[in-house]
C-alpha cells in the first residue's frame, strides 16, 4: 500500500509492401483469447442472447465468467459494460478535459494539496447515499497492485475524509492536471471485494427472468428522461463470438480496436464513430551511444517519420498523426499549435548534411568521423501494423542516407533487448494517462524510459509543467529539439452500431458511453 488512507512519395511501392505485410502477419498475436479456436457454425439462439433481438433496444457483449468489479476487471467488454454502473469524482470529455462528475467542486493553492467536494443528493443503486467514505474506499481499492488504476495512484500520499461530503488529497509531486486521474470508479463502501458493487451510474446489473441486462436506475442524480429503460447484455466466450454476434444482428454495439494485436476483423456495414485513445506509438532512440546519443542527429532523424501516411495508409485511419507526446485531440494539442515540418526522407537527408554527414559510399549511406549511419530498428513482431509502421520508417530513413536493419522480435526478446538496450531505435507504444506525464517515459528513473534518456533538465521541466508553472509551449518546443523519441501517433478505436441506432454519439477516449444522457438511441436494423 503506498497511500495512506485517513477516514476521517514512395507511397505506392510502400503501399504493396505494407499489404503483403499485414497478410502474412495478420495470424500473428499475443492475446491468448486470440488463439482460441474458430468458433463453431452457432446460430444466435445460441450466444447468449434470450430472444429475437429488437431493432430499438442496446444490445452488447458481455462475458459472465469474467470480473465485472472495477477494481478487478481486465476484459475489455466488461469495463465497457461497467462505465455504465460507475462513475468517478470528474469524467474526462473527448477533449482530454476534465469535467465535475460526482465532485461538485475542489480547490487546491499550490497543486499538491487538493480538497473536493462532492455533489450532494447521489445515491448507489442500493439505496445508499454517497459520502466521502465511499471515496477514500474505493481509492483504496484503487492502489492495489492488481487494479487497473494502479499505477495512477503512484503520485498520491494520502487521502482523508474531512467530513461527509469533503475529501482531501495529498500529492507527492504537484499535478496541476489531477482531476484528468480521478475518474476512478466510486463504489459503496465495503463492496471492493463484490463480483459487482453497487456504482452512482445511470444503470445498474440485473437478472431477469430472460437473461442478464442492464436496468435503468430512476434515481440518477442526472436524470433519465429519453434513456433506454433496458439494455441488454449477450453472453460470449470469445472475440471471434463477439464479431459473429455483431454481423449477425445479435448484438449491435461494439467498441473495436481493429490494430490490436491478435484483433479480429468485423465488417463495418453499419455506422461508426471514432474514439480518440491515449494510446501512443512512437519511436525511441537508444541514448547511450553511438549516432543516437545526439540530439541533433535524432531530430534529424525523426523528421523521416511520415506520420500522415502511417496513420491513413498503415492504420487505415485507426490512428491521428502526432508531432507531439500528446492526444492531437486534446484541447491543450491545439492550442500548442504543432508545427508540422516538412517529413520524409529527403528531409532527414538535408538536415544530416547540415550536421556534417557526407556522401561517401556508392550505395548513398552517409558518413561521420568515417563511420556509416549505420541503425539496428527493433520491433515486435507479433502486430502486423506496427512491423508495417516500422518498416515504412526504416524505408525513409534509408532515403535519408542510414543502413537501416529492422529486426522482427517476438514479445520475450523484444522485452530482453529493450531492457538491455541492445538497439539504435525501437517501435513502441504506451498507454498514456490522460494527463500526459512523461516521468515515466523521459525521468532519469523512469520505468519506461527504455532508451536511458538522463537530462536533469528534462526532469525539471517535466515537474514544473506537470506543477502547471511551464509553459506549454516551451515545455513540449524542449522536447522536440532533445527528441528523446520521436511521437507518431495515437490510436483510434471505433464505436460500431448497426445503421440508425444511435444518433448524437460523443465517446471520449475514457468513456464510450460519455454524454450518453444527450444521446438518441432509437429504433435502427441493418439493411439488408
Amino acid at each position: 500500500m503506498r497511500i495512506r488512507i485517513t477516514r476521517t512519395r514512395r507511397h505506392a511501392a510502400l503501399l504493396a509492401a505494407i499489404c503483403l505485410t499485414l497478410c502474412m502477419l495478420s495470424g500473428c498475436s499475443g492475446d491468448e483469447a486470440s488463439r482460441e479456436e474458430p468458433p463453431q457454425e452457432i446460430s444466435p439462439q445460441e450466444t447468449g442472447a434470450a430472444a429475437e433481438p429488437d431493432g430499438s433496444s442496446l444490445r452488447l457483449p458481455y462475458y459472465p465468467s469474467a470480473a465485472l468489479n472495477p477494481f478487478q476487471c481486465d476484459n475489455s467488454c466488461n469495463q465497457i459494460v461497467g462505465k455504465l454502473i460507475y462513475e468517478g469524482l470528474f469524467s474526462v470529455n473527448p477533449s482530454f478535459e476534465a469535467e465535475a462528475c460526482l465532485c461538485e467542486s475542489w480547490q487546491t493553492e499550490d497543486n499538491t494539496e487538493w480538497t473536493f467536494k462532492l455533489r450532494d443528493g447521489v445515491y448507489f443503486s442500493g439505496g445508499k447515499k454517497l459520502s466521502a467514505e465511499d471515496v477514500v474506499y474505493s481509492y483504496e481499492m484503487a492502489d492495489t497492485s492488481d487494479s487497473g488504476f494502479y499505477s495512477r495512484m503512484s503520485n498520491i500520499l494520502s487521502v482523508t475524509e474531512l467530513d461527509e461530503r469533503t475529501v482531501r488529497i495529498y500529492l507527492r509531486k504537484a499535478n496541476v492536471r489531477l482531476p484528468l486521474l480521478l475518474d476512478i470508479p466510486i463504489v459503496e463502501s465495503w463492496q471492493g471485494d463484490e463480483p459487482r458493487p453497487n456504482g452512482t451510474g445511470p444503470y445498474c446489473l440485473a437478472e431477469e427472468p430472460d437473461g442478464v441486462c442492464l436496468t435503468l436506475n430512476s434515481g440518477w442524480w442526472k436524470g433519465t428522461e429519453n434513456m433506454p429503460e433496458r439494455i441488454d447484455l449477450v453472453s460470449t466466450s470469445s472475440p471471434d463470438q463477439e464479431m459473429f454476434d455483431f454481423q449477425t444482428g445479435v448484438t449491435n454495439f461494439v467498441v473495436y480496436d481493429r490494430t490490436r494485436t491478435g484483433a479480429v476483423n468485423f465488417r463495418e456495414t453499419g455506422e461508426s464513430y471514432v474514439i480518440g485513445t491515449s494510446v501512443m506509438q512512437y519511436v525511441g532512440y537508444n541514448t547511450d551511444g553511438g549516432f543516437t546519443s545526439d540530439p541533433e542527429v535524432r531530430a534529424a532523424l525523426s523528421l523521416a517519420v511520415d506520420r500522415q501516411f502511417i496513420s491513413e495508409t498503415v492504420f487505415a485511419g485507426f490512428a491521428a498523426p502526432a508531432y507531439l507526446p500528446l492526444s492531437p485531440y486534446s484541447s491543450e494539442y491545439a492550442a500548442i499549435g504543432a508545427e508540422e515540418t516538412p517529413h520524409g526522407g529527403a528531409s532527414a537527408r538535408e538536415a544530416l548534411k547540415k550536421l556534417g554527414f557526407t556522401e561517401m559510399d556508392p550505395d548513398g549511406v552517409l558518413k561521420k568521423y568515417g563511420m556509416r549511419l549505420t541503425l539496428d530498428f527493433i520491433v515486435n513482431e507479433e502486430n502486423a501494423y506496427k512491423v508495417s509502421a516500422a518498416q515504412t520508417i526504416a524505408e525513409s530513413l534509408r532515403e535519408a542516407g542510414a543502413d537501416v536493419t529492422v529486426r522482427l522480435l517476438d514479445w520475450e526478446t523484444f522485452q530482453d533487448e529493450l531492457s538491455y538496450r541492445d538497439f539504435d531505435l525501437y517501435y513502441g507504444e504506451i498507454k498514456m494517462q490522460n494527463d500526459f506525464d512523461l516521468s515515466e517515459m523521459l525521468g532519469i528513473y523512469g520505468d519506461t524510459n527504455y532508451g536511458n534518456y538522463s537530462n536533469y533538465d528534462a526532469d525539471e521541466l517535466i515537474d514544473r509543467y506537470m506543477a502547471g508553472t511551464a509553459d506549454a509551449a516551451d515545455f513540449y518546443g524542449f522536447l522536440t529539439a532533445a527528441s528523446p523519441i520521436c511521437p507518431v501517433l495515437f490510436k483510434n478505436e471505433m464505436i460500431l452500431t448497426q445503421r440508425g441506432l444511435l444518433s448524437g454519439a460523443t465517446p471520449s477516449g475514457s468513456d464510450p458511453f460519455y454524454g450518453i444522457g444527450n444521446w438518441s438511441i432509437g429504433v435502427g436494423r441493418t439493411e439488408e
